[in-house]
């Protein structure tokens, strides 16, 4: 078995062993082809660093094996070379990017890990034999050619599932999948006849959240950035772990979800679950982005809402709102409110049930003259329910009627119903007001100007029904009334 060759370079570079590992300041350590350095005990550190002005070197064509941590302050070469974390818990420190041609994690138990306190990069091999690489908000990227091997449910790469940042990610370039692309074994399989370009994977772990209504996702997420990203019709096979599976989620209702916007809105894509091999498959997707899998039934991401509007025509709400998926919708009751304590069920809109098309709703509303006229403002809501009775209220809108009625300016109208002539009088005997008489298509048959009081003649009107719009000039408020012309 070949040894160790240390080739130290001149002004007194330093390698030091000693019972805190190994420590080169300025020194070139080179474990060539066949060769290896091992630093044993809890204590076998290995720490790559400069000596002043002198550059500290490990080029590494060999085995180097460490049971505590790795720290690069320096440079690290490696084109064959192997690193291999022994022991218990130990980290990636320093303040260089270590690019590691094979990194094999072989823990003394599956429950230690390799924790990141700097990102990484693995060229070649990524060997999950023993214990976790715990990415603690860092990034390790397999580049062009890397290659995660016997990654598992107890030996895998992950990060905090509520907090975590951290990332491990994959690039191939000029891909055709036509007979599947693995993406070094990242946890995803594409299928496709069409050339995807150069391609980027990210895989994160922090679990993908909703709170209208409340979702939640696996603790896994895809990115997924081909060069090419329209007409795809790929195939895609999604795989998770056990443990990444939150408390009470139920596997064979997994479905799949994408998001165009990084996570902030959801679309349903459904999916075959496979519970017994832990993947979802979904075939004739068209394009990519963020994807993630939930529990359809206990914790789905939401019926997304684009928009919701309302717009008054006189006396009539209009009420639009749009949606961009649904899942489960069993449909949307309308509710309205005059203080925004009671609330009362005006209609129901049948939904579409599951959908990933953009889809138009529309509801109209009567306002009653007792709201017109006692009332400032009137409120609306939407309440989505799925079919299995769970609901959720979307934003309140406003409808505004206090610069349309003023319970201060009263007008009585009399006689109505009407034959020959009608009276107007006002509340207040010195106001100056402006009347304005249509028919029901909106036609003005008579303009009028009044104070306190007018005597309208209506002997030259067909009998019909009117409308009488009185207009304050100093408040700019207005009062809308009807009269029967007999």
């Amino acid at each position: 078995m070949k040894k160790l060759i240390i080739s130290i370079i001149s002004f007194l570079p330093i390698i030091a062993f000693s019972q805190s590992g190994i420590v080169n300041k300025g020194a070139i350590i080179k474990v060539q082809n066949g060769s290896y350095l091992v630093a044993e005990s809890q204590y076998g550190h290995l720490k790559i660093s400069d000596n002043a002005a002198i550059p500290g070197k490990v080029i590494n064509e060999g085995v180097v094996t460490i049971s505590g941590n790795w720290t690069n302050n320096a440079t690290y070469r490696s084109t064959l070379g192997t690193v291999v974390f022994k022991g218990a818990n130990t980290s990636i420190n320093g303040t260089a990017i270590t690019n590691f041609s094979n990194l094999k994690i072989n823990k003394t138990a599956s429950s230690n890990n390799v924790l990141l306190n700097s990102n990484i990069i693995v060229n070649s091999n990524l060997v999950m034999t023993s214990g976790d690489l715990y990415l603690n908000n860092k990034n390790a990227d397999l580049g062009l050619t890397g290659i995660i091997q016997n990654e598992t449910n107890s030996n895998k790469i992950w990060d905090d599932y509520i907090n975590g940042t951290g990332t491990i990610s994959v690039t191939r370039n000029n891909i055709t999948p036509v007979t599947g692309e693995s993406f070094g074994n990242i946890g995803i399989i594409i299928t496709s006849n069409q050339s995807l370009g150069n391609t980027l994977v990210t895989r994160g772990h922090k679990q993908q959240l909703s709170t209208s209504p409340a979702g939640s996702s696996i603790y896994r997420y895809f990115d997924i950035a081909p060069a090419n990203n329209t007409g795809l019709n790929a195939t895609l096979r999604f795989t998770y772990f056990d443990e990444e599976i939150p408390s009470g989620m139920s596997e064979s209702d997994f479905a799949l979800y994408n998001s165009d916007n990084l996570g902030i809105t959801w679309v349903y894509e459904e999916g075959i679950p496979n519970p017994a091999s832990n993947y979802l498959q979904k075939t004739g997707i068209n394009e990519f982005s963020r994807w993630t899998a939930t529990d359809q039934v206990t914790s789905p991401l939401p019926v997304e809402l684009l928009n919701f509007t309302i717009h008054r025509e006189n006396s009539i709400v209009h009420l639009y709102w749009k949606t961009i998926s649904e899942r489960n919708n069993k449909g949307f009751e309308i509710e309205k409110s005059i203080d925004l304590n009671s609330w009362e069920k005006i209609g129901f809109v049948v939904g579409a049930g599951n959908s990933n098309a953009e889809l138009n709703y529309k509801f109209d509303d009567e306002l009653s003259k007792s709201i017109l006229s006692k009332n400032k403002n009137v409120y609306y809501r939407l309440k989505q329910i799925d079919y299995d009775g769970a609901f959720v209220y979307s934003e309140i809108k406003t409808v505004y009627i206090e610069n349309q009625i003023n319970s201060e300016f009263e007008i009585e109208i009399y006689p109505n119903p009407a034959t020959n002539y009608v009276n107007i009088v006002c509340n207040t005997p010195e106001k100056h007001f402006f009347i304005k008489l249509t028919n029901q298509e909106g036609i003005t048959v008579g303009n009028y100007k009044a104070l306190g009081n007018i005597y309208i003649d209506l002997s030259n009107l067909s009998p019909t029904t009117y409308n009488i719009i009185v207009f304050d000039p100093e408040t700019g408020k207005y009062l809308n009334k009807k009269i029967v012309k007999l």
